[in-house]
């Protein structure tokens, strides 16, 4: 939605919570976008607590799930918290893409890990998942 990409939370929140409230089930891209929301304004706690519930209404989390979280992360400058979800991708079984090591190595600069994001930068390069730079 528009109000999750702009970072809109009160807008994005009413909207999901209208369509719960009105018997519509939210898809994962709908999930997606509040996650999004949360994440523009680097709200870690929020965009987790909308992750969680994913599971609680039967939706599984895409890659677009993780990517906002490692956004959120990126954005709040919280660099283990951004490890953490790229650990939680791989164990979903899920694949980093571009996006992923980007958001990944911006994590890293964020909080002054030129080493870090020069490892994960090579790791993208090495990755089974034929990812260029």
């Amino acid at each position: 939605s528009r109000s999750g990409a702009a970072g809109d939370t009160t807008t994005a929140e009413k909207f999901y919570r209208f369509m719960i409230d009105n018997g519509i089930a939210p898809d994962v891209q709908a999930t997606n976008s509040l996650i999004n929301a949360f994440a523009k304004v680097g709200d870690v706690e929020r965009a987790f607590e909308v992750f969680d519930g994913m599971g609680k209404i039967g939706l599984t989390p895409s890659i677009i799930s993780f990517n906002s979280l490692l956004d959120a992360c990126a954005r709040a400058k919280n660099l283990n918290k951004a490890k953490e979800v790229f650990g939680m991708l791989r164990s979903w079984g899920l694949q980093p893409n571009e996006r992923t090591y980007s958001i990944l190595i911006q994590s890293h600069v964020a909080c002054g890990s030129l080493e870090g994001a020069f490892e994960a930068f090579d790791e993208m390069k090495r990755s089974e998942f034929g990812i260029e730079p």
